[in-house]
């Protein structure tokens, strides 16, 4: 339904072109940009998959140009079937860049996951290791001491023993009493040393699980970074989509749309009926992003008074923002201003070109609002 919209918006213009439109110099450049474009579009292997629409549509618009140009119709009808071939295959070649690097970016980003994740893992089965080799430590120390606390109870009894069989042997057993002694001192300080051993273990398990914790909270932060991140990119793509669908054409000074002098009598200021679509299709625009603004201006040629084109510049884009207003758009998002003659697109030497200088530009802000320096222009009264 999409591409059949496009076709009919397409067909519009050219019958629109074609009858307000003057002879111009012969130009074969859009002619042969187009067939070297779609050429190159249509080999890349991604065209099919991601863009099959937009270059079909792109080969269709080249057949029509290239059968004209060879019947020897009017060029204006050949440059543009041309351009709208070069615009369909400008657009899957975007498509076909924009799904490209989506693929690099999920390739790379598996890549750092995995690279993260094995240093996590390899951080925590050291701290495991590591807490294991101190808890064997302090279950070391434990047995020494009771190991030694028996030595010394048997160093006891032997010396109780021997001194009841001999009191010549009094003060040898007293050595060993004191001997045994000493050895109760060192088993009791091989006890605190292996509770605090085991201290240290039962912290050292505890800092283990307190990484891990941390391992798994950094994990849920990347993963909530990584929907955000699609979240934006998809946002982003519809944007593309429904700017696409105006037909505005991105620029230094954002996204453009161009209402021409068709949709308005000459020296008139009302729209015709012919603008309600382009009119409705931007309000639903407007509709769907809240967050954005508007800057209409309005264009003439070079003939006339300069005050007289600045005047009528300055109603036409004002009727463009009461139309909009009247289907719902708030005035707050919405500015006007006219600027007559001082911002042409091509001659006015020519009534071709005094045409394409007499228009209506739409410019579309920023997601905050904003619009870049190079978008605000003024008319120099």
């Amino acid at each position: 339904m999409r591409n059949m919209t496009l076709k009919w918006i397409c067909c519009g213009f050219l019958a629109l072109a074609l009858a307000a439109c003057s002879s111009v110099p012969h130009r074969i450049a859009v002619l042969e940009e187009a067939q070297a474009t779609v050429s190159r579009v249509d080999q890349d292997p991604l065209a099919g998959e991601v863009a099959g629409d937009e270059l079909q549509d792109a080969k269709l618009a080249l057949r029509r140009a290239e059968l004209a140009h060879a019947e020897g119709d009017d060029l204006d009808l050949v440059r543009h079937e041309a351009a709208m071939a070069l615009r369909h295959a400008e657009i899957a070649d975007e498509r076909i860049a924009e799904e490209r690097a989506q693929r690099e970016l999920a390739q790379s980003e598996a890549r750092r996951k995995a690279i993260v994740l094995e240093a996590r893992e390899h951080e925590a089965e050291r701290a495991k290791a590591l807490a294991r080799a101190r808890e064997h430590e302090a279950d070391l120390a434990k047995t020494i001491a009771v190991a030694r606390e028996a030595e010394a109870e048997q160093a006891k009894a032997l010396a109780e023993e021997r001194r009841q069989e001999a009191e010549m042997s009094q003060l040898l057993a007293a050595e060993r009493s004191r001997e045994a002694e000493l050895r109760t001192a060192e088993a009791k300080e091989a006890k605190q040393m292996a509770a605090e051993q085991a201290a240290e273990a039962q912290q050292a398990k505890a800092l283990a699980e307190q990484r891990s914790h941390e391992i798994e909270a950094r994990e849920r932060e990347a993963d909530q970074a990584n929907q955000r991140a699609e979240a934006a990119l998809q946002e982003a793509r519809e944007l593309e989509a429904a700017l696409a669908e105006l037909q505005a054409e991105r620029t230094d000074r954002g996204m453009v749309l161009t209402l021409g002098d068709v949709l308005f009598d000459t020296d008139k200021a009302e729209l015709k009926p012919g603008a309600d679509l382009t009119l409705d299709r931007l309000v639903a625009f407007m509709n769907d992003y809240p967050e954005r603004e508007l800057r209409i201006e309005g264009h003439t040629d070079s003939r006339g008074p300069d005050e007289y084109n600045l005047t009528l510049s300055e109603r036409r884009a004002n009727a463009v923002r009461v139309a909009l207003i009247a289907r719902g758009v708030s005035a707050e998002r919405l500015q006007s201003i006219g600027l007559g003659e001082r911002y042409p697109v091509a001659s006015n030497d020519s009534s071709a070109g005094q045409q394409q200088n007499r228009r209506v530009e739409i410019v579309v802000s920023d997601a905050e609002g904003e619009f870049p320096p190079a978008a605000v222009r003024t008319a120099g009264r």
